[in-house]
């Protein structure tokens, strides 16, 4: 595992440049009238004049690209197929979804301190992180998923070119000289990574993801794709976070930074990870949200 004392001796033996302090700054000042509450999982815009207005999540925009189905009809089927009542199917889902997405937000949670423990800041950790995790300049994972999050800081710790920027960026389209759409919306990512390719700084999106799967192997077999323009991407986990992560690009863009490189980190049941580069589809979400 790092300890704080390494991290301290990386930034010092390659101090973070002056770049890398401006985008961090720029991001906070250009986004600070946004409000996010996390239950409902909804974000408020607070404009000058006392007025808010309330804005659509990212997964809001993406999940309009995705077919309509039907579960009630597919419950009911497959209920009958297991010789259940339907209601109880209903409830092992939800069960299941519950379970997930608490173990999806702790997850996340250390993904977040890990970025500030990453940048020599543990003060900055979330509190309940800092007061259970980190014990004599450790930050300790629980659990396979974020021992796949420790082995990924792990392995970046002896890449000298690349520079944490933040965690939990927050974003919204229709700031002031920025992008503004028919339906403007709002998000927050997981990490905004800079690097320098032959002497120009770059951003980089990363996202952790820790989904069973990515891919969805009936859909992909029957070719059941998503709606227009994105009738090319196959119905999938994989392709819903391909255009999750072009919104976020859109965001960040508005402030003339160059995206060039966005990753979904799958976080794995076994403790460890894999990295995938998804495609840039901001020109196609440019146009139909325009």
């Amino acid at each position: 595992m790092l300890h704080i004392s390494d991290i301290e001796k990386k930034w010092k033996n390659n101090p973070e440049p002056q770049f890398v302090k401006d985008v961090r700054e720029n991001i906070k000042k250009s986004f600070s009238r946004l409000e996010f509450i996390e239950e409902g999982h909804k974000y408020f815009v607070h404009n000058d004049d006392g007025s808010t207005i309330t804005l659509p999540s990212v997964s809001h925009i993406c999940h309009q690209f995705e077919p309509h189905v039907d579960w009630d009809e597919i419950a009911e089927r497959k209920a009958n197929k297991m010789g259940i009542p339907t209601q109880d199917l209903k409830r092992q889902w939800r069960e299941n979804n519950l379970r997930s997405t608490s173990n999806g937000t702790k997850t996340h949670l250390f993904g977040e301190a890990y970025m500030y423990f990453f940048q020599g800041r543990p003060d900055l950790m979330p509190q309940v992180i800092k007061d259970t995790q980190y014990e004599d300049g450790f930050l300790i994972p629980y659990g396979k998923k974020e021992e796949a999050i420790a082995q990924f800081y792990q392995d970046l710790y002896y890449i000298d070119n690349i520079y944490p920027v933040m965690a939990e960026a927050q974003i919204y389209t229709g700031i002031e000289n920025g992008i503004n759409f028919k339906q403007n919306y709002s998000g927050t990512f997981d990490m905004l990574f800079a690097f320098q390719i032959k002497g120009e700084w770059k951003l980089a999106i990363y996202d952790w993801k820790t989904n069973a799967a990515l891919d969805n192997s009936y859909n992909r077999d029957k070719l059941n794709m998503l709606l227009y323009p994105f009738s090319h991407l196959v119905n999938e986990s994989f392709s819903i976070y391909t255009i999750q992560l072009s919104c976020y690009q859109i965001g960040i863009q508005q402030l003339g930074y160059e995206i060039a490189d966005r990753k979904i980190i799958w976080l794995k049941e076994d403790g460890t990870y894999e990295k995938f580069s998804v495609e840039n589809v901001t020109n196609e979400l440019k146009k139909v949200l325009s």
